[in-house]
């Protein structure tokens, strides 16, 4: 860790500690974002990624279902929602468009995004996707500045890495309709400055979109190790660091098991829609209770999941997550909503039901 990261660290830590003392606690409110992976495939086998080793069920889920979970979340008070997957690509499911087209016409929800490597869709589908009023955000993942450090970071082939471009081309050509909602994270190299290889058709690209159409830009050089699942091993020669797990210190539980929730492509819930691969975080099962009872103070396995962390007892996953943040942590996002730990309980109390929730014996994800 550098010495700045040090730094910044152990600022962070005293502020945390700080507002534990005092009893300070910032969350976010729990009925806001929603979070679907409506396919638990991918297209690349990312070296950096968890995908290739994960155990959990690559597969994808019906619209039948997806249709069913935006009801149950759409009752609760949700009205956003992401539909990027932990491990895969969202471009898998063969009828996410159509999901979408249903997220477009419901009358109560209010944003959906997601990320993609934009390998898989088609001319034809981009320009559709600048068109739909409700995608808040997409997000482009890149990797590599060339052709050469693109096959080997992702195991892809020059097929992909040629219909990447293409699908960088129509974006350019539809940016006006997008008017702003596409963002560009670039993972790259430690050491490679990517703007100095002007003879790569990627770099062209994206030097194009950021210049030219004002398409905002992230690089990302540092990875995570996905609970231990990735190791240096793993991405040994392609000049990538992979992050320790004592770079985050823990105080008190994280506050993205409190709002950032996912529903995997198998129809279980996971309290987090980050680096959970395996979905070692479960909290239940829509195939077998409803929404509603799952994501509630009713439910034991997740408050014991939230009293573990508030003690220092985090699962093997948690334990190395560079994602955490403490609920101890005053952000910005979370100012005009935040909530005390009793307030978060209250809100997620389960309340009389006036409707039928839950998936019917005959819907499978």
């Amino acid at each position: 860790m550098k010495f700045g990261e040090r730094i910044r660290q152990r600022r962070h830590q005293a502020e945390i500690g700080l507002n534990r003392a005092l009893g300070r606690v910032f969350l976010p409110h729990p009925r806001q974002f929603l979070y679907i992976e409506t396919s638990s495939l991918c297209n690349l086998a990312c070296a950096f990624c968890a995908y290739s080793k994960k155990s959990s069920p690559k597969t994808t889920m019906t619209n039948e279902f997806f249709f069913n979970v935006v009801e149950q979340a759409t009752q609760m008070g949700y009205d956003r929602f992401g539909l990027t997957p932990i491990t895969g690509d969202l471009f898998m499911d063969k009828h996410v468009m159509e999901k979408m087209e249903f997220l477009e016409q419901h009358p109560k929800v209010a944003c959906y995004h997601f990320y993609s490597n934009f390998i898989i869709p088609e001319r034809d589908t981009v320009l559709r996707l600048s068109q739909f009023d409700k995608l808040h955000e997409l997000g482009i993942s890149l990797y590599g500045h060339d052709q050469q450090s693109f096959e080997a970071m992702t195991k892809g082939s020059p097929i992909g890495y040629r219909r990447l471009l293409n699908n960088l081309d129509a974006v350019y050509d539809t940016a006006e309709q997008f008017r702003d909602r596409v963002q560009l994270h670039w993972r790259v190299q430690s050491d490679v400055r990517v703007f100095d290889h002007p003879e790569s058709a990627l770099v062209d690209r994206v030097r194009r979109l950021k210049q030219q159409k004002g398409i905002a830009v992230f690089f990302a050089r540092r990875y995570n190790n996905w609970g231990g699942m990735v190791t240096d091993e793993d991405v040994a020669g392609l000049g990538i660091e992979v992050s320790a797990a004592d770079h985050v210190p823990k105080n008190g539980a994280c506050v993205l098991i409190f709002h950032k929730q996912q529903i995997m492509a198998d129809g279980r819930v996971n309290a987090c829609a980050c680096r959970d691969a395996d979905a070692t975080l479960c909290l239940g099962d829509l195939r077998k209770d409803s929404l509603r009872t799952i994501l509630s103070s009713a439910n034991p396995t997740y408050m014991q999941l939230i009293d573990n962390q508030q003690s220092g007892r985090f699962n093997p996953i948690c334990r190395s997550c560079d994602f955490y943040r403490s609920i101890y942590k005053h952000r910005k996002l979370h100012h005009d909503k935040r909530l005390s730990l009793d307030g978060f309980r209250r809100e997620i109390d389960p309340a009389p039901q006036t409707t039928t929730a839950g998936m019917d014996a005959k819907t499978h994800p």
